[in-house]
């Protein structure tokens, strides 16, 4: 089966306007909001994400691809993520994807609602994921000083 296209449209906002609200709650220990600083704008942008801890770090996942919460990531690593332990400032670094397929992986483990938008599953051999990795670009969230 061919993996599914992000598209932003009317079902999708308001999956994010659910996901914002239940995070910004507190109702979920793995949701959160990541607020960037917009790479042409320069305002705060808001996107709700998963957050995956492993080897003692937060992490998120661009599941959809670089989506512009990631670019944003990318040309400024500043960031600040609301979850259900308050607002902490953060730098994310991304990973590369050998880096990042273990962290794929757990992702995929944990959420079977974003596993039609990547061509493995999370049974695959670690080459694949890693190829995987390649294309869902994984940060690591370092707490900023």
């Amino acid at each position: 089966m061919a993996k599914r296209t992000y598209q932003r449209n009317a079902a999708r906002r308001l999956i994010n306007v659910v996901s914002s609200t239940v995070a910004r709650l507190g109702l979920s220990s793995r949701m959160g909001v990541i607020v960037t600083t917009g790479r042409t704008s320069g305002e705060p942008r808001s996107t709700p994400v998963d957050l995956i801890t492993a080897e003692a770090h937060r992490h998120v996942v661009g599941i959809y691809g670089a989506r512009n919460w990631v670019l944003n990531l990318r040309a400024d690593p500043r960031c600040r993520v609301r979850a259900r332990d308050g607002e902490t400032a953060y730098v994310a670094t991304e990973l590369s994807a050998a880096e990042g397929a273990p962290i794929l992986r757990q992702y995929l483990e944990g959420s079977s609602i974003v596993r039609d938008y990547v061509d493995v599953g999370p049974d695959a051999s670690p080459e694949a994921m890693e190829v995987a990795a390649a294309d869902h670009p994984v940060f690591r969230l370092d707490p900023a000083t």
